[in-house]
C-alpha cells in the first residue's frame, strides 16, 4: 500500500499528508508483455526473427503511449524537469 498526500482530486499544491490517501497496487495480475508476444508467435507458428520483430513492435508502441501520457501528467500537474525550478 502507498501512502502519499491527499486527497487525490485536488492539484499536487493542494495536497497534504493531514489527508492522507492510500493506494493499493496490485502487480499480481501483471504480464510481461514480451513474454506474452512471444507465446502467442510460437502459437501462430512464427519464426524466431518474426516474433522478434513483434516484440519490438509492440514494446516499442507501449514505450511511446507511456512517454505521451508521462507528458500530460507533468503538463497537467506541473511536475517533473521543467517545473523543478520552484
Amino acid at each position: 500500500m502507498v501512502v502519499q498526500p491527499g486527497p487525490l482530486t485536488r492539484h499536487p499544491d493542494e495536497r497534504s499528508l493531514l489527508t492522507p490517501s492510500f493506494r493499493l497496487i496490485d502487480f499480481g495480475r501483471s504480464t510481461n508483455l514480451e513474454e506474452e508476444v512471444a507465446k502467442a508467435g510460437s502459437k501462430e507458428g512464427l519464426t524466431e526473427e518474426e516474433i522478434e520483430k513483434e516484440k519490438n513492435k509492440a514494446c516499442g508502441t507501449w514505450r511511446m503511449e507511456r512517454a505521451k501520457e508521462e507528458m500530460w501528467i507533468n503538463r497537467e500537474f506541473r511536475v517533473g524537469p521543467q517545473f523543478d525550478s520552484r
